[in-house]
């Protein structure tokens, strides 16, 4: 098992987390997160535990949002909730 493949609340104390990677999230997706209090990458990291994002480009873990739920002009209803519980996880 390589290091990427680590879970990131599995790594050994003092290792370096595996980096993540963003797939098809936005640039405005990463920063609207970091807007509401949380960086992108523990956004990812609590939604996709190997670090990389599955969801889809508008931050939601669906990855068919997009198009589904709402055009890629619209925003996403999803997120804002889903930063919500990844907040209240981190707190807990």
């Amino acid at each position: 098992m390589s290091t990427r493949d680590i879970p990131y609340d599995r790594a050994p104390i003092g290792h370096r987390l595996p980096r993540v990677s963003y797939g098809r999230m936005t640039a405005e997706t990463r920063r609207q997160i970091r807007d509401d209090g949380i960086t992108a990458a523990a956004y990812v990291r609590a939604w996709c535990p190997t670090g990389r994002w599955t969801g889809d480009a508008c931050g939601c873990i669906d990855d068919r949002c997009v198009g589904f739920h709402h055009d890629l002009d619209e925003e996403c209803g999803c997120l804002p909730r889903l930063i919500e519980d990844v907040i209240k996880q981190r707190l807990l």
